[in-house]
C-alpha cells in the first residue's frame, strides 16, 4: 500500500507539529534558595536556559492551565500568571497557616481549578485555599492538623517527634483528597465537596504505614486502581490498592540496592510514574546513595520489580519528574557537581525503562521540584 501525496503531506505536517509541540514545552525548576528557573525543552530532551523570573525561595510548584503556584518564602503560598516564554507575573500570596511559622512544603491544584491544597511540614498542618477565576488566591478555607508524632524515627534526625505534613493531593476521584503525614506515619483521606469546598476527615479511613516509615509522596497508576507511596525514613515503596476510597497494602519493597538497605544516612525523596503506567521512578539522597531507581510495574497485580539505579549527577536528588511525552526524565539535586550543575536530563527508553544522561544544567543549587508547562 502506498500513501497518496495528500496523505503523505498530512502525515508530515502532523509529525512536524508534534516535534514543534515537544520542543516548545517549558520546564520549571523550583529551588529552596534561588527561586524559579525556566528552561525550554528541545525535541531531543536537552534544555535551553530562558530565565530566573523568581529569585526568592520556591520549593515546590504546581501548574494548572495558565497559572503556576509555589510554596513561597516567609511561609506563604504564591500565585502567578504564566506569560509568554514561561515568564511569570505574580498575582498574590497568602500565609500558609495564619502567619505562623509552618514551612510550606507542597502545593497541588484541584482538577476543577477552584482550589489549591498545601502541606506545611513544621506544624503538620494541611490547608486549602479558594481561587478566583484569574487563578489568584482568595482565602484560606481549611486548616487541619490531624496527626501526632509516631516517634518511630530511630535516626538522629528525630523526624517523627511531631506531625509533619508533606503532601496533599487529589485522588483519582476528585471528591477525595489524600494527605501524607511523614511525622505521624499516616496517609489521611478526606471526603471533599468541590462545589462548596467542604472537607470531612474520617480518621478510621486513614492508612497506617509501618512504624518509622515516614510517608512522603504518593502517585496513582493511570488505571486508578493502584497507588505507590514512598517513605522517606525507611526508604521503602508501599504498593497500595485504592478500593472504595481506602488503601490496602499489597507490597512493600526497598527503594535501594541491597548493599545500601538499612543505611540511616539515606533518605528517599521523590516518586513519579511513567505516563504508560509501565514504570515507576524514585530518588534516594545523601549517604552513599544519590541516585534514581527504576521499577517495572506488573500490569496484572500492580506489584513492582527493580530494573536499575543511576547516579543523579550530583548530591541530594530532591526533585524529579517525567515529561508528558514519557521520553525524558529530569532530576533536580540540592547540591551541584564540580561544574556548578545540579539539574540533569535523561533520555528514557519507554520499552525497557532504562535511563541515559543527556545534559546537565544549573539552578544555582538547592533544586527541589521539576514541573512542565505548555
Amino acid at each position: 500500500w502506498k500513501m497518496s501525496r495528500p496523505v503523505r503531506m498530512m502525515h508530515c505536517s502532523l509529525l512536524v507539529y508534534f516535534i514543534a509541540l515537544v520542543s516548545s514545552r517549558t520546564v520549571y525548576i523550583g529551588s529552596l534558595q534561588t527561586g524559579i528557573w525556566v528552561y525550554s525543552q528541545n525535541d531531543d530532551g536537552t534544555l535551553n536556559y530562558v530565565s530566573n523570573p523568581v529569585s526568592t525561595s520556591s520549593g515546590f510548584l504546581a501548574i494548572h492551565r495558565s497559572n503556576l503556584y509555589a510554596t513561597g518564602d516567609n511561609d506563604t503560598y504564591v500565585a502567578y500568571k504564566i506569560q509568554d516564554r514561561g515568564q511569570l507575573n505574580r498575582l498574590n500570596s497568602l500565609p500558609g497557616h495564619d502567619g505562623k511559622e509552618c514551612w510550606t512544603t507542597y502545593v497541588s491544584v484541584h482538577p476543577s481549578g477552584k482550589y489549591i491544597f498545601g502541606a506545611n511540614y513544621l506544624d503538620g498542618s494541611f490547608v486549602s485555599f479558594s481561587l478566583n477565576d484569574d487563578g489568584s488566591l482568595i482565602k484560606n478555607i481549611y486548616t487541619d492538623i490531624p496527626g501526632v508524632g509516631s516517634h518511630g524515627d530511630k535516626t538522629d534526625q528525630h523526624r517523627q517527634d511531631g506531625p509533619h505534613a508533606h503532601m496533599m493531593v487529589t485522588s483519582p476521584d476528585p471528591n477525595y483528597i489524600i494527605g501524607c503525614d511523614l511525622g505521624a506515619d499516616r496517609v489521611w483521606i478526606w471526603a471533599f465537596d468541590p462545589v462548596n469546598g467542604n472537607f470531612s476527615l474520617n480518621e478510621s479511613m486513614a492508612f497506617h504505614t509501618p512504624l518509622g516509615s515516614g510517608p512522603r509522596h504518593i502517585v496513582f497508576h493511570p488505571n486508578a486502581r493502584w497507588a505507590y507511596l514512598i517513605d522517606e525514613i525507611a526508604c521503602t515503596i508501599l504498593v497500595l490498592e485504592w478500593n472504595n476510597h481506602q488503601f490496602d497494602m499489597i507490597q512493600l519493597i526497598s527503594t535501594l540496592q541491597s548493599d545500601q538497605q538499612g543505611n540511616p544516612d539515606i533518605s528517599a525523596a521523590e516518586i513519579r510514574i511513567h505516563p504508560t503506567g509501565n514504570f515507576l521512578y524514585v530518588t534516594n539522597r545523601n549517604g552513599p546513595s544519590n541516585n534514581i531507581g527504576a521499577f517495572s510495574i506488573d500490569s496484572n497485580s500492580g506489584k513492582i520489580n527493580p530494573i536499575n539505579w543511576w547516579w543523579s549527577g550530583a548530591v541530594s536528588p530532591r526533585g524529579m519528574n517525567i515529561d508528558p511525552s514519557g521520553r525524558f526524565l529530569y532530576v533536580a539535586n540540592e547540591q551541584a557537581d564540580g561544574n556548578n550543575n545540579n539539574l540533569f536530563a535523561f533520555s528514557l527508553d519507554a520499552s525497557s525503562g532504562e535511563l541515559s544522561q543527556i545534559g546537565s544544567y544549573s539552578t544555582g543549587g538547592s533544586g527541589s521540584d521539576v514541573e512542565f508547562g505548555q
